[in-house]
Order: structure tokens, then C-alpha cells, then sequence
């Protein structure tokens, strides 16, 4: 699919790569040059904080609400507004201090697979939702607990494992729908074919 001609890689652009970026060690956009290849490059601040906005925010919505049903409260309660900016600036810190694709793209190899291919996809983000369900979960059941009386507020950990696994589920089917969207926003908003 790729080949080197004149010392330089030549890939076509029907080369997909998927979730390549995510920390600023490992940051690179595709463009599109004139002769109809793909180039590597360094995204710009507006690229990478678009790409987080939009890759962030449904993840701290949805499992603001996720969390809220599951545990038996209304889905748009009166600390919905502080749970999903507190969501997303979690997310948000997650995606620029830890090497996510790094992770995603290990724990692929971990099992032979190419971390751009679909099945490398799938496999490679689980470590990575793991990762959001715990750094973004944990933090906000005991946010939420603060306020309930100490004679009958549950332990934080025992409170946040009750929701674990659904919200570990949501936030996968999530971060895989709207990863390629939030890649496509920050790449037509930088003028990136």
C-alpha cells in the first residue's frame, strides 16, 4: 500500500489511518497534497483542541446521564451541568497527559493485530476505555456522593464498580462513533482534505 520512490513514502489516499493521535507526543494529521498523496504532519493547537471538544464532550454527556439513570436519579437532575464539565475536563486531561494511542495501539499488537485495521480498532480500545471509564467514573461518583448524608452514603469505590461495567460499554460504543467524526471536524476546521 505504501512504497518509497525518490527517498520519499508514497501512500495513497485511500490509506485510512485510524486514531493516530491523541497525546503530544505522537501528534500528526494527514493532509492531502496536490499530487493526490498523503502527508504526515503536526497538527496545530486549533486542531488538537477541536478534536478534543468534539471527541469529549458526548463522552462526558453521555456518561453524566449514563451514570444518573443507573443509579436511579432523574437523567437531567440540577448537577448535570457541573457533572459533564467536570466529565470533560477529565476527558480532556486523560487525552493530552497519558499516551493513549501509544496504549491503544500496544494492546493491539499485544494480540497480532494492525491498530489501524478494524479489528485492531476494537481490541485496541478497550485499555482505552477503561482507562476514561475509571479516570472520568471515579472521580464523579465521589463528586456525587459528597453530598449524601455520611450515615448513609456507600463506599466511593463500591458506589462507582455498581455502574462500572454499563458505563464502561457506553463509553465504548461512544469513543468509537464519535472518534472518526471528531477527527473529520478538526480536519475540515484546519482546512485538511
Amino acid at each position: 500500500m505504501c512504497r518509497l520512490r525518490d527517498n520519499k513514502l508514497i501512500v495513497p489516499v485511500r490509506f485510512v489511518l485510524n486514531r493516530y493521535i491523541n497525546n503530544f507526543t505522537i501528534l500528526y494529521v494527514v493532509k492531502e497534497t496536490t499530487e493526490g498523496k498523503i502527508q504526515m504532519q503536526k497538527p496545530s493547537a486549533k486542531w488538537i483542541i477541536i478534536f478534543n471538544i468534539v471527541l469529549d464532550l458526548p463522552m462526558a454527556i453521555v456518561m453524566s446521564i449514563s451514570a444518573n439513570l443507573l443509579n436511579h436519579q432523574p437523567a437531567f437532575g440540577p448537577n448535570l451541568p457541573v457533572n459533564i464539565l467536570i466529565g470533560f475536563c477529565l476527558a480532556f486531561l486523560i487525552n493530552v497527559i497519558l499516551p493513549i494511542n501509544k496504549i491503544q495501539e500496544g494492546f493491539a499488537k499485544l494480540f497480532k493485530l494492525d491498530p489501524h485495521s478494524l479489528a485492531g480498532n476494537l481490541v485496541g480500545s478497550l485499555p482505552v476505555c477503561l482507562i476514561f471509564t475509571v479516570g472520568i467514573g471515579l472521580p464523579l461518583t465521589w463528586w456525587n456522593l459528597r453530598s449524601v448524608p455520611a450515615e448513609v452514603r456507600p463506599p466511593v469505590f463500591g458506589a462507582f464498580m455498581s455502574t462500572f461495567l454499563p458505563l464502561y460499554l457506553i463509553l465504548y460504543v461512544v469513543a468509537f462513533i464519535m472518534t472518526p467524526i471528531a477527527m473529520k471536524a478538526a480536519n475540515a476546521a484546519c482546512g485538511i482534505k
